[in-house]
């Protein structure tokens, strides 16, 4: 009878520890899904709304630039999209009257950051709007690639931050002890036999 108890107990460790590990891998997934949740029911409000078309180009040619990060923040500063450009223009649905600024906060290989924000104002339709960027001279890119080169080193003395919280750290551990403590009285009732 003991030793049946003790059986079943390891196992219930080993599964505790399982389910466990497994609650901490698919923990990012119901963040996802709730998040998913929550912006469905941002779409459901009805305002009087309208639509700002943005893209990012060459100011030379006139070519769609890859690679800039953009961001858009309403009258208040705060950030309604944030996206990093491809060949298209981006489109943010749904603004609602009012003023909104454009802040490239990284500009494509080779090209300068446009320091200046872009603001533009929503009244009574979809606004269009063009900003545009120039290449950088060759002493700039040379710069700019040793400061990067500076940076990484730095980076590479200084070491990788931990990503994972306290919390998981600590929920990882618990499920590894009640896995091994589970296996171990598995064997050991094993051997006892």
């Amino acid at each position: 009878m003991l030793r049946t108890l003790i059986k079943y107990g390891g196992l219930a460790l080993v599964i505790i520890g399982i389910i466990l590990v497994m609650k901490n891998l698919f923990k990012s997934d119901n963040d996802i899904k709730s998040t998913n949740k929550k912006s469905k029911e941002k779409i459901v409000e009805k305002t009087t709304e309208y639509n700002a078309r943005i893209k990012l180009l060459d100011q030379a040619s006139n070519d769609y630039l890859v690679g800039a990060d953009l961001v858009l923040k309403d009258k208040n500063g705060n950030v309604v999209s944030e996206w990093t450009t491809d060949a298209t223009e981006h489109v943010v649905l749904k603004l609602k009257k009012g003023t909104y600024t454009i802040t490239e906060t990284k500009a494509p290989d080779k090209y300068k950051i446009n320091e200046e924000p872009t603001t533009f104002k929503i009244k009574d339709k979809d606004e269009k709007i063009t900003i545009y960027n120039s290449k950088m001279s060759f002493e700039e890119i040379a710069t700019q690639e040793k400061n990067e080169r500076e940076k990484n080193t730095t980076a590479n003395e200084i070491g990788v931050e931990n990503t994972l919280s306290e919390k998981d750290i600590t929920l990882t551990i618990m499920a590894i002890i009640c896995i091994i403590f589970g296996i171990d009285i598995i064997f050991f009732q094993k051997e006892a036999k």
